[in-house]
């Protein structure tokens, strides 16, 4: 048995299960280290996982077009493809040639619709929805496999089209018939027009062309439109020979010189006109309206119609008025017709030649008007102040108005449309 040298109370104050409780204490704080440890690692983890789910930049392994966009926001990936939108549309100018005729489009006849910033925005939403772990997912997969989008744009289908009209209406033209074209009186012989075809656009081809170099972006292409020559349906050929005197008819006139007359310049007028399919002859047109031109005057026509039992509205130096209303009968125009069938040619009549200055105000028009006033001659009424307004036949404009005087430019006016007497002012 061994020697202990210590007495009984003393090995008393020292139990064996001290050691024991020391021991479980000294395992319990290893062991809380050890998890301590392990929640500071797990909370840095998801610090970490945090901190990269939560930045406001693209994920990196994103890209648009080829392009890196890790780390960009989006406003510097916005810039970035902006520019490259208009750098597009810069580019974007096809040629449409027709010959020595050019047409050039370029985005601003055909705008374009592009999609980036809806792609930029579907990019960006790539580990931005679901539960923490679906997020870091996404953006780990993103990371590993990468995540590639592709942008694109349009073209307003509606402006290619009605481009294609605009070029096609200018480079169409129609297809041109063989006609007569006019009678020789001497030879008694047609003569007619050369028959030319015309042309039609492939105006479907001519879309297709412009579409087709827009998504190929061959930008610099010079599309050269297709067509057709379309063919006259009637030639020179057709119509030769088969041109010919139909009918004649033979008439003998008065003895009346002035008719004969009138029938001799209606005939030279008539003699080898056209008349075409659907064509209005006018024998007015032909021989000429009974002007001056043909040496007339308004009066002189008047008086003629009154001798035929016309009688005229109104009539002065240049013209004739002539009412009808529906009591007039189909003989009353007869008549009208008759009388000037017998109008004769004369001389032409020149104009009158109007003045070219105005007379000059000399007296209120109320004073001239309600002033004592005389009735003489217009060669004396020279220098004098009208007093009342001198018209061929009222409503009309006045050769001279009251208060103003009286020149003698005015005195051929006044021959020509009859005025003889005049009121004036009383001195």
């Amino acid at each position: 048995m061994a020697f202990d040298p210590r007495t009984k109370e003393e090995r008393k104050l020292f139990p064996f299960w001290t050691l024991i409780v020391i021991a479980g204490c000294a395992a319990l704080w290893v062991f809380g280290a050890k998890i301590y440890q392990e929640s500071m690692a797990a909370y840095q983890s998801y610090a970490a996982i945090t901190q990269n789910v939560a930045q406001n930049t693209y994920y990196p392994g994103i890209t648009v077009d080829g392009v890196e966009l890790g780390g960009m926001t989006r406003e510097e990936a916005g810039a970035l493809f902006g520019s490259r939108q208009q750098e597009t549309s810069s580019a974007f100018s096809l040629v449409v040639q027709a010959g020595e005729r050019k047409w050039r489009i370029t985005s601003d006849e055909v705008p374009m619709t592009f999609d980036a910033q809806t792609v930029l925005n579907e990019a960006y939403n790539i580990g931005r929805y679901g539960t923490l772990e679906e997020r870091l997912a996404a953006i780990d997969d993103a990371k590993t496999n990468g995540a590639a989008f592709t942008t694109g744009f349009s073209y307003d289908r509606t402006a290619i089209d009605r481009l294609v009209e605009i070029i096609a209406d200018s480079l169409e033209y129609d297809a041109t018939d063989a006609t007569l074209a006019a009678f020789d009186v001497q030879t008694r012989t047609f003569t007619f027009s050369e028959a030319k075809p015309g042309y039609r656009v492939n105006r479907t081809a001519l879309q297709e062309d412009i579409l087709a170099a827009l998504d190929e972006g061959a930008y610099d292409r010079v599309i050269v439109p297709k067509g057709e020559q379309v063919e006259p349906t009637i030639t020179k050929s057709q119509l030769v020979g088969q041109f010919g005197l139909i009918s004649s008819f033979t008439t003998t006139t008065t003895k009346d010189k002035d008719r004969n007359n009138n029938i001799e310049i209606s005939a030279a007028a008539l003699n080898g006109r056209m008349v075409k399919p659907g064509d209005t002859m006018s024998f007015n047109d032909c021989t000429g309206q009974r002007t001056g031109e043909k040496g007339y005057r308004g009066r002189e026509v008047a008086e003629v119609l009154r001798a035929h039992e016309v009688e005229c509205e109104f009539a002065d130096l240049d013209a004739v008025v002539l009412m009808a209303t529906p009591e007039n009968t189909e003989r009353d125009f007869q008549r009208i017709e008759k009388a000037l069938e017998r109008l004769p040619q004369k001389e032409k009549i020149e104009p009158l030649q109007m003045p070219q200055i105005l007379p000059k105000q000399k007296m209120r028009i109320r004073e001239a008007i309600f002033g004592r006033w005389e009735e003489i001659s217009c060669e004396e009424a020279v220098g004098r102040i009208c007093a009342s307004p001198c018209v061929s036949c009222p409503p009309a404009i006045p050769i001279a108005a009251s208060g103003e005087e009286i020149t003698a430019e005015l005195l051929p006016l006044f021959r020509a449309y009859g005025i003889e007497k005049i009121e004036v002012v009383k001195e």
